[in-house]
């Protein structure tokens, strides 16, 4: 019998925690989220952000990294702010 890692387990608990809060978990799909609102501001900013990278990541850590933080908190952090930037744009016209 094989119990699982620690590190299976924080990776269940940053998976669920995604799911929770963004309604998704899988990481290709959180990427690709971000770069559409990466795209999104970009447009609406005149090209001053950043984008993330071309790189295709299959784990989290990997779309931490690819979006430029460390955490599955910091993750959510970064799509709530990207939204409420979003909102404040089309809420404006």
């Amino acid at each position: 019998m094989s119990y699982p890692t620690q590190q299976d387990v924080a990776s269940r608990g940053e998976a669920q925690l995604l799911q929770d809060a963004l309604g998704e978990s899988d990481p290709m799909l959180l990427l690709e989220l971000v770069r559409s609102m990466e795209a999104q501001l970009s447009q609406l900013y005149g090209g001053d952000i950043a984008p993330s990278g071309t790189e295709t990541p299959a784990t989290l850590p990997a779309v931490y990294t690819a979006a430029g933080v460390e955490s599955a908190d910091e993750f959510v952090e970064l799509v709530r702010s990207m939204e409420e930037q979003l909102a404040a744009f089309y809420d404006e016209d």
